[in-house]
Formats: C-alpha cells, structure tokens, sequence
C-alpha cells in the first residue's frame, strides 16, 4: 500500500519543549531540520507528527528529492506512461531550478516520459493537490513496473550500491535484500490511496 499525504493538509507539529502549534505537514520537515540541523531530525520530526495526528508508525524513511526522481526515472530511460485524461497538463511553464525552464504539455493517453518529463508531471499542481498526488502515484508505480520488468530486484544490494548517491535513508543496508524480496513479491501490485 502506498499513502500519499497532500503537503498543505493542516497538522499540530509537535515540538519537544514547545506547545503544539497547527501548520501544514509539508513546514513538519523544516521544523525538524531547523531545530536539529541534519535531514535525519527533519525526518524524526515527521515521523513524531504523523504518529501524534494519525497514529502512523514509521519504521525507517527515504528521502527522494526531484533530482534524484529524476536521476532514477532516466536510468531506466524513461518510462512509457497511460496519462488519463483528468490528469493530462495543457501547456505549461516548468523550472526545477527556477531559472532554466521550458514549455511543458503532457496530453492524455500513452506518453513516454524522461526524468525531467516525469518530475514537471508529477510537480504540476495548478488543479489540485489531490490530482498531484495521483499524478505522483502514477508517476512511481509505472517507474516500478519498469524495475520489475527489467529484473532489477533481483540483485538488490548491488542496485542499492548503484543509486544510493541519490537517495537518503536510515534503513540498514542489510536489511535492503529483505526489503526488496517483500517488494519482489508485491510483484508491483499496490493500492494508493492520499488523506
């Protein structure tokens, strides 16, 4: 299963020492990196305020910026996407670095995607942020069927030692074959779904 939580959903962010106070759960991250100085106290704070609003419990955390979304989508040269059309981009300016950008127009139906492609897709929230949210969604479980179609899983360690320049997490990298033999027999089956 796979629960997305839209950014600007209102939450008490509880601070150690400080009253809880109502903000948004994308400043969570902030909060904890402003308070502890490292990505690892950023993801704690998270952790602490999904399991104080909604009774998440957190194992262990990735942290996935746009880059590394990127860098991962075109080493899988691309990804062929069925875009419905409730979720197909008109023209649209797009920037990941808010200087370069271009024109960007996703219509509805098959598409192929590259990583920058995948990520303004994913990014584009001047509809809604549920719609985000999906287009995320899709975005991650066809990068996944990909990964199944091409084997990739079936040498996880030397996958993990291959993109983990990308990627930040506290999972222990021995635990990583485990994760990824429970991941293999999801066989890219999943269930989305957003508060």
């Amino acid at each position: 299963g796979l629960l997305s939580i839209p950014r600007d959903l209102l939450v008490d962010i509880n601070v150690p020492g400080q009253p809880p106070y109502e903000d948004r759960i994308n400043d969570s991250w902030g909060v904890g990196v402003q308070n502890g100085h490292t990505f690892d106290s950023g993801a704690k704070q998270i952790e602490t305020d999904l399991q104080d609003n909604f009774g998440i419990n957190v194992d262990y955390w990735i942290l996935l910026d746009f880059t590394g979304v990127e860098k991962l989508i075109d080493a899988l040269d691309g990804i062929d996407i069925n875009i419905p059309p409730e979720l197909a981009l008109g023209s649209w300016y797009y920037s990941d670095d808010d200087i370069h950008g271009q024109w960007v127009n996703i219509p509805p139906g098959p598409q192929y995607l590259d990583g920058y492609h995948a990520v303004a897709f994913g990014r584009f929230r001047n509809d809604s942020d549920l719609y985000r949210v999906k287009r995320q969604q899709l975005v991650l479980e066809t990068a996944l069927q990909k990964v199944f179609a091409r084997g990739l899983l079936n040498n996880p360690l030397d996958l993990w030692d291959a993109y983990s320049s990308t990627i930040r997490t506290d999972i222990p990298r021995a635990k990583m074959p485990g994760y990824a033999l429970l991941l293999k027999d999801t066989n890219g089956r999943m269930n989305a779904f957003s508060l």
